[in-house]
């Protein structure tokens, strides 16, 4: 099912039997977990391979991760737990496609990237489609080459958008 989302994607959720803990962060290969009360919150980083096979489930598998990670952001920030969850979330909530080269045509029409998006040093090789697509954080297309259109009508970047040494080319 498209809807099925790669299990190290999705923030986890899971009681535990230690109300006395107020927090507790631990780093193990990529992954934090943050203790408060008796919720536990992982979020797993997101490696290029892990971008590029959640994309290739589509959007509605993509932007139900979003959604989760932008629920939980706001759960977090609402219950003065952000301070301690927040280098935990924004590394779960980055997307890397630094350096790949798209070759076929990448669409991503109506996506949501809840935290910082890097296309660093990628190559679109056909069409590139970003329209209505949504960038909540820093967004990262330095040193792109778009090889043929590329479109960002009605897209939304909140925060700074780096273009610098991108080519854009068409045919």
């Amino acid at each position: 099912s498209n809807r099925q989302l790669l299990p190290s994607l999705r923030p986890n959720r899971r009681n535990l039997r230690r109300p006395h803990r107020q927090h507790e962060n631990s780093t193990r290969t990529g992954t934090t977990r943050l203790h408060r009360a008796r919720i536990c919150l992982v979020f797993t980083s997101m490696n290029k391979e892990e971008s590029l096979a959640l994309f290739k489930q589509g959007k509605d598998a993509w932007n139900a991760w979003a959604e989760d990670l932008l629920v939980s952001k706001a759960k977090l920030t609402s219950s003065a737990s952000w301070d301690a969850a927040k280098d935990a979330w924004k590394l779960a909530a980055t997307v890397d496609f630094t350096a790949h080269t798209f070759d076929g045509e990448a669409d991503f029409t109506g996506f949501t990237f809840p935290g910082k998006s890097a296309f660093t040093k990628s190559e679109f090789q056909k069409a590139a489609k970003f329209r209505d697509a949504k960038f909540h954080d820093y967004t990262h297309f330095e040193d792109v080459v778009f090889q043929q259109t590329v479109n960002f009508h009605e897209s939304i970047f909140c925060e700074y958008a780096n273009f610098r040494g991108t080519i854009f080319k068409t045919h």
